[in-house]
């Protein structure tokens, strides 16, 4: 286990209270990214007016959010815990849910920033003290951000969302008596989640309410 600082309870920075103690991760940031982990700190926790998470993420600063979120993945355990942190209250500050107009873009966008997140941390981090509940709570946002983008649609459904989120899904957690370290741990905190992923019809479901027990008012409507 490399060095670095004893972070108690790191699920609060994913949290409604996460702007209470998200600075603490400012002296733990490797040095080179700090200036610039501040500075997005400050920006999203920050937001106001609820922008499309999307057209936020096409804008200057979104696209400067991108570049340091890809820096701090590539890094340490605890620039990983800050690169998530960053990614939910993305999600609190943004809107992601389609409206009445039924637009999938924002989801989706906030899915691929959380996918490639779980791409690189997801497996090592469910085995990592620090990072082992942040990866299952990043594993059900994922979900519930593609399931919302799946249901878009006034009628019917965007299938493609789905099929993505699935196979994801099913590489991440693996399957019966194959279960990945993901996947152990959902079954033991998150029982629900995995219950239809093999399923037809909808196979996000189990992990949608999972992440609404746990994340009540990350429904992609701005929890300012």
């Amino acid at each position: 286990m490399e060095a670095g600082p004893r972070i108690i309870e790191p699920m609060q920075f994913l949290s409604r209270g996460a702007r209470l103690r998200a600075r603490e991760l400012d002296e733990w940031v490797r040095a080179e990214l700090r200036e610039e982990f501040v500075a997005m700190r400050t920006e999203l926790f920050g937001l106001r007016g609820c922008p499309r998470t999307a057209d936020w993420l096409d804008g200057a600063e979104g696209q400067r959010c991108e570049r340091l979120l890809n820096e701090l993945r590539g890094g340490t355990r605890v620039d990983a815990l800050a690169a998530l942190t960053l990614c939910f209250q993305l999600a609190r500050g943004s809107g992601w849910s389609p409206g009445l107009r039924g637009d999938a873009r924002s989801a989706e966008r906030l899915g691929a920033v959380l996918q490639d997140w779980l791409r690189v941390w997801g497996a090592k981090g469910a085995e990592d003290p620090l990072l082992s509940e942040p990866a299952l709570a990043a594993t059900l946002l994922y979900a519930r951000t593609m399931r919302t983008a799946w249901r878009a649609p006034l009628l019917g459904h965007l299938e493609a969302p789905q099929l993505r989120a699935r196979q994801f899904l099913g590489e991440l957690c693996g399957s019966g008596g194959r279960r990945t370290a993901v996947g152990k741990g959902l079954e033991l905190r998150f029982s629900r989640a995995l219950q239809g992923l093999s399923g037809e019809d909808d196979p996000l479901a189990g992990f949608d309410e999972e992440c609404g027990l746990l994340f009540p008012q990350l429904d992609g409507g701005c929890d300012e």
